[in-house]
């Protein structure tokens, strides 16, 4: 693991991981997200060699997602996936309705993606989404990954749908009622949940990136 400063420049970020494309020891390399304000995350995994891309964050292997091609998915992303298969079971993604409360790189739009080319239709919410509520009551599905505290609660969806909570607020998740959510829903909380999940899936595209190459 490599720390720097959060006032390192986006230079020194570059070209850090261009040695690790080149290092022969180095089999993957995972950028911790969000990156410092100075840094252009694009930049970033533009230099990133997509043969080592962890979390399938780069152009070309984001491209493959868009495409519904095989490839590296972010671990959170293969997480939600995992999970939805297995509270859905024999019913398929076919027609389900699903809310994803994240709009970035690495859970909101790839899991759009991935649940789009299963046959499901998403709404893809944001910080600027208007009456949340109205977009999470209605679904089948809802999974939120915000890092907010409180921006979900047990009334606004619907009994007997899926709630997944794959917020990162530390260790505490996006949802404070818990109980009350489990109770109402079929809840897949944190801690527990797609965390430790993500966690065997970003293992597992570390040795698929060690295969690769």
């Amino acid at each position: 693991v490599e720390k720097f400063h959060e006032s390192i420049e986006e230079r020194e970020v570059v070209e850090e991981v261009e040695a690790g494309n080149k290092a022969s020891d180095v089999h993957g390399i995972l950028v911790q997200l969000p990156l410092p304000e100075q840094i252009s995350e694009e930049k970033v995994f533009e230099a990133l060699d997509q043969v080592k891309d962890v979390d399938g964050l780069t152009p070309g292997n984001m491209g493959r997602t868009l495409r519904g091609e095989p490839g590296i998915l972010p671990g959170a992303v293969k997480a939600v996936e995992k999970i939805l298969e297995h509270e859905l079971d024999e019913k398929g993604f076919e027609g389900l309705e699903a809310t994803v409360i994240n709009n970035s790189n690495l859970i909101g739009r790839p899991l759009s993606m991935v649940l789009s080319e299963r046959g499901a239709t998403v709404t893809l919410c944001n910080r600027k989404t208007e009456d949340l509520e109205k977009h999470t009551e209605k679904a089948d599905a809802v999974v939120t990954a915000t890092g907010q505290r409180g921006v979900l609660r047990p009334e606004m969806v619907r009994e007997d749908s899926i709630v997944i909570d794959a917020g990162y607020s530390l260790g505490k998740g996006d949802i404070e009622d818990k109980e009350k959510m489990d109770r109402k829903t079929n809840f897949c909380g944190v801690p527990g949940g797609a965390g430790p999940l993500t966690v065997a899936v970003t293992m597992k595209n570390l040795l698929k990136c060690y295969r690769n190459q």
